[in-house]
């Protein structure tokens, strides 16, 4: 082989294991979900799939996005104000796994138990949240800011059984405090917490069908003084199933999904998809 051969070998299997271990990056190039295919970012919309990652270190060091300061209303452009910063919302996870198996040397780990967690990860409910709410006051009213959530938290336990199906289980915790202790304190609250169950079920020869639920409570709350907000939101719903179906006449796997949210959040009540 000479050298260009090599070269171009090498830079293939790199850019092949690029594309298997991207996670969110590989998220972002396929339209901004994991919809139509299976990768480990799949966990946190179905915790069943923890089962296909056992001893599996996930997360990301997170994304630098150059932010220039703004300085009276306008951003700095000048070469002095470009400087290095910290990479933003870097998370990381995990999954750990005891196979219950006879035969785990020959590579079958099932019956399996699984359990994972991560911190840090932002969950795509977190856009429910309100950047800022307005208090009503007889005398006028004002508008608070509030700040994202600072923990963030996922929780997951799953199962599989001996016949290859998938069980899961995740909590999703996020809040966030931004209170004062000054003369004139503000007191500025937002939580969420979500609980998923998820399945994955091969039912046949090239036939996988996983289904998932969510049920979630978004809040948030404002004090200033005279001023008060409480959001009060009901449950909200979340439901999505999908197969991978295999299809040799085209060498392929044919997709079909189906996913329903009935969303009640700060400003939002039942606003169905």
């Amino acid at each position: 082989m000479n050298r260009s051969t090599a070269l171009v070998s090498t830079l293939a299997v790199l850019g092949t294991a690029g594309l298997v271990h991207a996670t969110d990056a590989r998220v972002e190039s396929m339209g901004k979900h994991d919809t139509y295919f299976m990768d480990d970012v799949s966990i946190w919309s179905n915790p069943a799939n923890a089962n296909i990652y056992p001893n599996y270190l996930i997360g990301e060091l997170g994304q630098m996005r150059y932010e220039p300061p703004v300085t009276n209303g306008a951003m700095d452009m000048s070469a002095l104000a470009r400087y290095n910063k910290d990479p933003k919302a870097p998370w990381f996870g995990a999954v750990f796994a005891k196979s219950f198996s006879a035969d785990v040397n020959s590579g079958n780990r099932y019956p399996q138990f699984v359990v994972g967690g991560a911190f840090n990860r932002n969950d795509d409910l977190l856009q429910y949240l309100p950047a800022k709410v307005q208090l009503n006051h007889a005398d006028g009213d004002t508008v608070l800011a509030l700040q994202a959530p600072a923990v963030k938290f996922d929780a997951l336990v799953g199962f599989a059984t001996s016949n290859g199906m998938l069980f899961g289980a995740k909590l999703y915790m996020a809040m966030g405090d931004s209170s004062s202790n000054s003369s004139d304190p503000v007191e500025k609250l937002t939580n969420l917490w979500a609980a998923t169950l998820g399945a994955n079920l091969p039912l046949a020869q090239g036939l996988d069908v996983e289904l998932a639920f969510t049920a979630a409570t978004i809040d948030a709350e404002a004090t200033a003084r005279k001023y008060s907000y409480k959001s009060e939101s009901d449950l909200s719903l979340m439901g999505s199933a999908r197969a991978f179906i295999m299809a040799p006449a085209i060498s392929g796997v044919v997709v079909p999904s189906v996913s329903v949210r009935q969303m009640d959040a700060p400003g939002i009540e039942n606003d169905i998809r």
